[in-house]
């Protein structure tokens, strides 16, 4: 299964998201983060970039953007509870930061040698209950 086909319009918080508001240095090149992209803070660089799970570094997740934001505005990030995507999900479902920037994907599809930054899991097919953490181990 592809990365998520996440729209940012339909990307919702619920009554159980927990939020995180901050204003954004955006390292993303073209200074824009959407709704529905999975955010990293890299403190080398002092700002945020686009999540993925190709380094441990950039696996390290800090956040789903729940708005879309360019460089210097507020970014507000879902970093527990639950969020509508408006994606279709598959209930049970574990899924993780994909190796392309910001997105995401069902575990399954992660490739060896590829870092596991879980997201959450699917707790309907459009909703995912959001379980941050970064192994810091590459798939064998």
């Amino acid at each position: 299964m592809p990365n998520l086909a996440i729209n940012p319009v339909n990307v919702m918080p619920t009554d159980s998201t927990l939020l995180s508001e901050f204003i954004a240095r955006i390292l993303t090149p073209g200074g824009v983060i959407n709704a529905g992209q999975l955010v990293y803070f890299d403190n080398d660089l002092q700002g945020v970039a686009l999540a993925d799970a190709d380094a441990m570094k950039s696996a390290q997740i800090a956040g789903m953007a729940l708005c879309t934001a360019y460089n210097y505005q507020p970014l507000v990030l879902a970093v527990g509870g639950e969020v509508d995507l408006g994606a279709i999900l598959i209930a049970s479902t574990s899924y993780v930061a994909s190796t392309s920037a910001g997105q995401i994907m069902p575990l399954a599809d992660l490739t060896p040698g590829k870092y596991t930054a879980v997201v959450g899991v699917a707790n309907s097919s459009s909703r995912l209950k959001l379980a941050l953490m970064a192994s810091q181990v590459a798939r064998v």
